[in-house]
């Protein structure tokens, strides 16, 4: 309830008069450092909102003030020189603090918004004046004729540091000469750690893999969406890594046997490429334990729906030299329609040597169709040394459970209040106990 105006005027002629900037700033005071700094948390993003609320914060007084800029600008966007100019002629005031409180840019280079290059600016004018932790870059190079070669096309080489913090590129309508030419851009940079592709361009040729590659040591997620081949994504994350500088944890270094790089290529191409149906590719990595890492590749559709999903299971390498093979491979096959047999036959000719098969359902129906008209006729040798296993999803989607199942019964088994969506299906992949 809001008091009325009379209430209002009362309570204001109790005050002779305003309180002044130094008892404002006593007041603030009163809030314990550590309050408000979780008032700030709770606030705190990148969005505009928020941006406008902690500035109106930041008008109470000078102590607020202090305690509200770092969270004000530590993350900055521009997308413009004109951006750049007025940033920099912030910093210029004697008085300025801002530079000690950004820790991320954010930068979009896009045609439509200036014509007037200006990204190499941020990196002579404005990165050797910040403590950075990360870079976020959106490049979207349609009116940019050449075909890229590198990172620092346009950028002064004499400034490494801006490369060297690049954490998220995301890449828009550009054309390179070849895969190579994207992989060297890529390893270029050793703080990315995602790559979005889209409407990128090459020439069609048999995908050729440097064998001495150098990937980020902390990239952990590749998308395409409307490239010349989508499914590269996966080639792109997967090979040797570099050694990741002050990192108290080990890199995800795939040192797959390149025959096994290949076939599991192809296999994603076959379901994920070749069918018209899916528009983009997303491959992303992480650790399961100590001795497991996984590869997960997803296949989505117009409506950015997941399609097929596969897993791929492989030991953590032990040795700097060392060839890791696949021993275990998931694919969720979602829903399996009429007509999809021809395409999974075609994708079980190019699964690589395996210790374990498990094949993903959304239901026991699919399931049992796609036993008989794939499994018995492709995956027979699998089938018989009893390497081929059965995963029922319940539920929904996102949020469901993953049940062992079988051929020779209707029993689901598995405990669905114990684990979560994640850690059945990890269980299951790996062949571990329920818990």
């Amino acid at each position: 309830m809001f008091p009325s105006d009379s209430e209002y005027d009362e309570y204001c002629s109790n005050f002779s008069s305003a309180p002044t900037t130094s008892a404002l700033d006593r007041i603030g005071a009163r809030i314990p450092e550590e309050v408000l700094g979780r008032i700030l948390l709770f606030i705190c993003d990148i969005g505009r909102k928020a941006r406008r609320d902690l500035g109106q914060l930041a008008l109470t007084c000078r102590y607020w003030a202090s305690q509200c800029q770092p969270a004000i600008f530590r993350f900055i966007r521009l997308r413009s020189g004109q951006d750049l100019d007025e940033l920099l002629a912030l910093m210029a005031s004697p008085l300025s603090r801002v530079a000690c409180s950004i820790k991320t840019l954010w930068l979009f280079e896009e045609p439509r918004r200036s014509n007037a290059p200006w990204l190499h600016l941020v990196a002579l004018r404005l990165v050797p004046k910040l403590s950075l932790h990360k870079i976020h870059l959106f490049l979207d190079h349609r009116s940019y004729q050449p075909a890229i070669r590198s990172i620092h096309d346009g950028l002064p080489r004499s400034h490494p540091s801006f490369s060297s913090h690049i954490a998220t590129l995301t890449l828009h309508n550009a054309r390179l000469k070849s895969l190579a030419a994207l992989l060297h851009l890529v390893d270029e940079m050793p703080s990315l750690k995602t790559l979005d592709c889209e409407q990128l361009t090459w020439p069609m040729a048999p995908a050729v893999i440097p064998r001495q590659r150098h990937i980020p040591p902390r990239l952990c997620w590749v998308q395409m969406t409307g490239c010349t081949d989508n499914s590269l994504s996966l080639c792109v994350l997967t090979g040797r890594r570099r050694k990741a500088r002050d990192s108290t944890t080990a890199s995800l270094d795939f040192g797959l046997d390149p025959e096994q790089q290949h076939a599991i290529h192809r296999l994603v191409a076959v379901t994920c490429t070749e069918d018209p149906r899916h528009k983009t590719s997303e491959s992303s990595s992480n650790k399961i334990d100590s001795a497991y890492n996984m590869i997960k590749v997803v296949g989505r559709g117009v409506e950015f729906e997941a399609s097929e999903t596969f897993y791929f299971i492989l030991p953590s390498t032990t040795g700097l030299n060392s060839i890791v093979q696949i021993d275990i491979m998931g694919i969720e096959i979602g829903e399996y329609k009429r007509g999809d047999s021809d395409k999974w036959n075609k994708a079980c000719e190019q699964l690589p040597p395996l210790q374990k098969l498990v094949l993903g359902f959304s239901s026991r129906e699919d399931m049992g169709r796609f036993v008989r008209e794939v499994v018995c006729t492709k995956l027979d040798d699998l089938r018989s040394a009893n390497r081929v296993k059965y995963a029922v999803r319940q539920g929904h989607k996102w949020y469901g459970m993953w049940f062992r199942a079988s051929v020779d019964s209707e029993e689901l088994k598995g405990k669905r209040r114990s684990l979560s969506f994640t850690q059945s299906l990890t269980v299951i992949l790996l062949c571990r106990n329920w818990l």
